[in-house]
């Protein structure tokens, strides 16, 4: 699957959860029942990155440890739903 697929993949389930915000882990078993070639947890994170970098999603971090980036528990921003949209 092309990046552009997975990054609207990823989109659709977290819009999908909205407003709750996803956990990576199971951000990523979702994304895996939905494509193939499955993602491993640093590809997840990369896509994640890119949509972070572009204010299509956001992250709320774990309260206990918030400098742990595996403990992320993520959401849709307005711009996400938007790119779902087009």
């Amino acid at each position: 699957m092309t990046p552009a697929v997975i990054r609207l993949t990823i989109l659709a389930e977290l819009a999908a959860v909205a407003p709750y915000a996803a956990p990576t882990e199971g951000l990523l078993h979702a994304i895996n029942d939905k494509i193939r070639p499955k993602l491993t947890l640093a590809q997840l994170k990369e896509h994640l990155s890119w949509l972070l970098d572009r204010s299509y999603v956001d992250f709320l971090p774990d309260d206990i440890d918030p400098k742990n980036v595996d403990a992320r528990r993520w959401l849709i921003k307005e711009a996400g739903l938007a790119a779902l949209r087009k």
